[in-house]
């Protein structure tokens, strides 16, 4: 890392195995890779405090919660102003059917990742929440088919 934490070998192996498992405590981590518990638990103590290690997360399979269609919302807002776009993340965090938003080129577009039960909630959720957002002037929506990868490592 550039500028960051410098990271050993063992570093990288504690990272992975974090990454394959977040719920792995450093004993089950110490077992993997033969380095002592207390070894392995300053290391994750490290990255946390160096904010290399941001947290934990469950992944819910949003097909089983009720909600198999997946879309991606290409949305452009009247204008590229902080105000303006700082209203609309706002309000798109609320919107619980998004689930990612980036802001994307050019100025005063996003990309949102959402999720629906059926094509009639993909429509209503168009219609009623993402072309109500503040300042949305326009939105192209990409139904999403297969996913081909999902939850990607970092290389480190």
């Amino acid at each position: 890392m550039s500028g960051g934490l410098r990271l050993d070998g063992n570093d990288r192996a504690v990272l992975f195995l974090l990454q394959e498992n977040a719920r792995a405590n450093a004993a089950e981590i110490a077992a993997l890779t033969g380095l002592a518990v207390w070894d392995v638990a300053r290391r994750i103590g490290r990255f946390e405090a160096e904010g290399l290690v941001t947290g934990t997360t469950v992944t819910v399979d949003a097909a089983k919660a009720g909600y198999p269609l997946e879309a991606l919302f290409r949305v452009r807002l009247a204008d590229d102003k902080r105000a303006t776009a700082d209203t609309f993340g706002d309000a798109a965090r609320l919107a619980v059917e998004v689930l990612d938003c980036w802001r994307i080129d050019p100025p005063g577009a996003y990309l949102l990742r959402v999720v629906a039960r059926d094509e009639a909630d993909l429509v209503r959720l168009r219609m009623e929440v993402i072309e109500r957002l503040p300042a949305v002037i326009a939105v192209a929506v990409t139904p999403l088919v297969e996913r081909v990868k999902a939850g990607g490592k970092i290389g480190v």
